[in-house]
């Protein structure tokens, strides 16, 4: 992160400090002797601006050059060319291989002129020059200068580009190089290392969870890994080599990537959209707007692009902590973990700033701390995917428990009180989840006269439905017993019925936002007169005879009113008469037949068959494939078959108890 913190204003800051601090002497010569290694030559340097850009190499010569004084200069995003010259002698008795290193690898063009043979000869770097090309073979811009024993020479750097100039050079003698260069390989191969087996660690996660926290922490994490390798020079040596087009270009690509992914992942770990909807627009606008910029960067010049997408960068910390702060005051004990994951890469920024000013010595510990920083970062984070799964499936575990249990009090409502002499009835209920919405119940009148058939459908699915539904079975129940005293005939019965079920609903949609539809049959055990009411379902099929006749739906939905206005349907039964229930899984459910095909399927059936459990069975095995299936809604069907009606000595022997 800290590229992007160095814009064209950055210079007056590295300005003010470094004054602060130096003083104004000319440049010094450098001088090679016995004992050097190594050397940060910022002060060491005169230097002169041509703002043009247009100025060769002999023009140059002819400018005036002033004393630098900044231990790494810095300029910005700009569009002038820096030109900076100094003095090297040899005053040692042998000829010195040195190399001059700048160690940022973004840079367009780091040129070197130096007399050989009496010549001026130009070496070039840079991301413009293929690593192949240049002098020395390193993933950072590096020239080699072989100096005569006992020799002085004048050198001239030409350093131009279209991303933020920064030029920490370094001179390091042969071996101090050889040494250097292993290290810093074997440092980076630690790290990409290390970043890789974070990344596919939660990659692990994914697989085995599919929480998708875990797939946006795998691809932020490579995206982290892709930009530290295309900044520090890897990308272009071992995969873009001399594309000039996508060296550049790749900068922009995984720095959106990364904030897009890291934006994401922030808002899944910390489950934003649970408890704050305002909060999840921004992040997503956020991520759209890097969406964006990915795109732009294959249409927009890159130096525009680049200077766009530092500057949005700047904003990713601030979202960073309002999620945070807001999960934290939402009690979310996980967003702890992730906001002191954040403190390792800004103490890398620090640093990373605090070198670049001269404020900090150039060590190679000091010069990769922001890649120390993102590393011990993504190692924490990785640690914070530990807790946040141990939590979930401590949290999975208590849910199952509840869900079982809110699927068995559900299911231990469903009941059949009818007198099998009397009826059969053959049903199959399936919910989409471990438990569901859907309810049936059929009840016994306790005066003997009237017998209930109830099919209903609460809003929503899992463990909330179930309770609600729970509710809606036991106040059925509650109303149905108590019929006991009072003396009302069965269409005022079924009314009663269906408004007690309508109040239970409009105080759960009050609370809840769940209402419910429903329908209800009342049968007259004695004759076979029964009354017909739907709130709001799916319509039902009776079967008389040879004829399978369709009631249709009719009257509102429970839970939005408190007075219901429903319209008592009559029917006659006779024996033999079939009735099928269903709710609107068994239809709606995208599982490879329209609804009509469906719908004709279950009139079909009914019509062919003469037991309620063979109707059952060819339309159950018709409608819902073998194979597992992820249904989006739950699925009940119900056929009830009236065998025969009450003898007059049973009604009799009812009437008197």
């Amino acid at each position: 992160m800290g590229k992007w913190r160095f814009s064209k204003y950055y210079f007056w800051l590295v300005a003010l400090l470094t004054l602060l601090r130096l003083d104004h002497a000319r440049a010094a010569v450098v001088t090679i002797d016995e004992s050097f290694t190594t050397r940060l030559l910022g002060r060491d340097f005169e230097f002169h601006e041509d703002a043009t850009g247009l100025l060769d190499f002999e023009a140059v010569r002819q400018q005036e050059f002033q004393p630098n004084p900044f231990l790494v200069p810095a300029f910005g995003y700009a569009k002038s060319t820096y030109w900076y010259r100094f003095e090297l002698r040899n005053a040692t008795d042998v000829e010195r291989q040195l190399f001059l290193e700048l160690a940022i690898a973004w840079i367009d063009h780091f040129s070197l002129f130096m007399q050989k043979d009496g010549h001026w000869v130009q070496y070039e770097a840079g991301v413009a020059t293929p690593v192949g090309k240049r002098s020395a073979q390193n993933n950072l811009p590096t020239h080699k200068i072989d100096l005569p024993a006992q020799s002085q020479t004048t050198l001239y750097l030409r350093i131009a580009s279209s991303d933020t100039i920064v030029l920490p050079i370094h001179l390091h003698s042969a071996a101090y190089f050889a040494s250097h260069i292993r290290i810093k390989d074997l440092l980076y191969g630690l790290f990409a290392g290390i970043m890789a087996v974070a990344a596919f660690y939660g990659l692990a996660f994914y697989v085995y969870t599919f929480n998708q926290a875990y797939l946006y922490y795998f691809l932020n994490t490579l995206s982290w890994l892709a930009m530290f390798a295309a900044w520090d020079g890897y990308g272009q040596e071992y995969i873009f080599h001399d594309d000039f087009w996508w060296n550049k270009r790749f900068n922009v690509l995984v720095m959106s990537s990364s904030l897009a992914f890291g934006a994401l992942f922030t808002l899944k770990i910390l489950e934003i959209p649970s408890y704050s909807q305002r909060l999840t627009r921004i992040v997503m606008g956020w991520t759209t707007v890097q969406a964006i910029m990915f795109i732009s960067v294959f249409i927009l010049p890159y130096s525009t692009m680049m200077q766009t997408a530092s500057n949005i960068a700047l904003a990713f910390p601030v979202i960073l902590c309002v999620t945070s702060f807001t999960a934290l005051r939402h009690r979310m004990n996980i967003a702890r973990y992730y906001l002191m994951s954040w403190v390792f890469p800004i103490i890398g920024v620090a640093i990373f700033n605090g070198l670049v000013v001269g404020l900090i010595p150039g060590a190679p510990l000091f010069v990769y701390a922001l890649h120390f920083g993102i590393l011990i970062q993504s190692l924490f984070l990785s640690f914070t995917l530990s807790y946040h799964l141990r939590e979930a499936t401590r949290n999975a575990s208590v849910l199952k428990v509840s869900v079982e249990a809110a699927g068995l009090a559900h299911s231990a409502l469903m009941q059949n009180d009818l007198d099998p002499h009397h009826f059969t009835l053959a049903y199959r209920y399936r919910p989409c989840e471990e438990s569901g919405g859907d309810v049936f119940s059929c009840l016994q009148d306790p005066r003997g006269h009237y017998s209930y058939i109830v099919v209903g459908d609460v809003s929503g699915h899992g463990i909330t439905a179930a309770i609600i539904s729970s509710a809606f079975t036991g106040a059925l129940n509650a109303t149905v017993k108590g019929l006991l005293s009072t003396g009302l005939d069965l269409e005022e019965s079924c009314t009663k019925i269906m408004s007690d079920l309508n109040q239970v609903m409009c105080d759960y949609f009050a609370r809840t936002n769940h209402f419910a539809s429903a329908v209800l049959v009342g049968i007259d055990n004695r004759n076979g007169q029964a009354i017909y009411l739907n709130a709001g379902h799916r319509n039902i099929f009776l079967k008389s005879g040879d004829k399978v006749s369709t009631l249709l739906r009719g009257g509102s939905l429970m839970g939005f009113h408190s007075t219901s206005h429903l319209t008592p349907v009559p029917l006659t039964l006779t024996e033999n008469d079939m009735l099928l229930f269903f709710t609107d899984g068994l239809v709606e459910n995208d599982i490879g037949r329209s609804q009509k095909t469906r719908m004709d399927l279950m009139a079909n059936s009914l019509k062919s068959q003469m037991e309620p459990q063979a109707v059952l069975d060819a339309i159950w095995e018709s409608i819902t494939p073998s194979q597992h299936v992820n249904y989006a809604d739950d699925m009940t069907l119900l056929i009830l078959k009236l065998r025969s009606l009450q003898p007059p000595a049973s009604r009799t022997g009812q009437a008197s108890a």
